[in-house]
């Protein structure tokens, strides 16, 4: 049997050797393609990022124009009266989706509010003046502690003073379910806290800022 020469033996690790750099060449390249995808998806978020930005900044200078030409208050006026006619007409959705469930019957008449009670009620401030939505339907355990307090045992027609605010709540109606709970709000998100919203409250949330320049009135 012949050995292999000196010769030989070289060039065989020679020829591994390169084998064994094109593999580390292979895997480098591999990674730097991985890096050149990342920094191009890095790129693709910041020019996203920048468009929005610059679209919140165009919405806002678009406001300030707005409340520049017709004034301030008027569209704050106007902002509040979508929003009241929003929450108007969720409760009455929710108002249909009792009166299927009456219909339906897995929803029936109560003659008092209990733990496991649909309660129907309007609220006004103490000194009168609305607060929206004008008719809550809220499961008993959506509203607050304090509120639960005072509306169990209570009937149609009864009236309470929220001890929170001193606000007025009328009891309208009632239902409990027939078999299982049942959601009337149509949506999936986080309860309602039960109570509803003052002008104030609507004020703040949709108050536009005054225009550079202006004072705040």
């Amino acid at each position: 049997m012949t050995r292999p020469s000196k010769l030989s033996k070289q060039l065989s690790k020679k020829q591994d050797g390169l084998g064994n750099n094109k593999a580390r060449q292979g895997l480098a390249d591999q990674l730097q393609e991985v890096i050149n995808k990342h920094n191009q998806l890095a790129q693709i978020m910041r020019n996203s990022f920048d468009e929005m930005t610059e679209r919140l900044n165009d919405a806002s200078i678009v406001q300030q124009a707005i409340a520049q030409v017709v004034g301030i208050e008027k569209v704050n006026e106007n902002a509040k009266g979508i929003r009241i006619k929003l929450l108007e007409d969720e409760a009455t959705q929710q108002g249909k989706n009792v009166a299927k469930g009456v219909e339906d019957g897995t929803l029936l008449n109560a003659e008092t509010v209990t733990e496991g009670s649909l309660v129907v009620t309007s609220v006004k401030k103490a000194d009168g003046s609305p607060m929206y939505p004008s008719k809550s339907y809220l499961p008993f355990g959506y509203y607050k502690p304090e509120v639960q307090a005072v509306i169990r045992d209570k009937k149609v027609g009864d009236i309470v003073t929220l001890p929170m605010d001193g606000s007025i709540m009328e009891v309208l109606e009632i239902y409990v379910e027939k078999k299982g709970p049942m959601d009337v709000t149509g949506c999936s998100e986080d309860a309602p806290s039960g109570t509803p919203m003052t002008k104030e409250e609507l004020d703040a949330s949709l108050a536009v800022p005054a225009p550079q320049g202006e004072p705040v009135v």
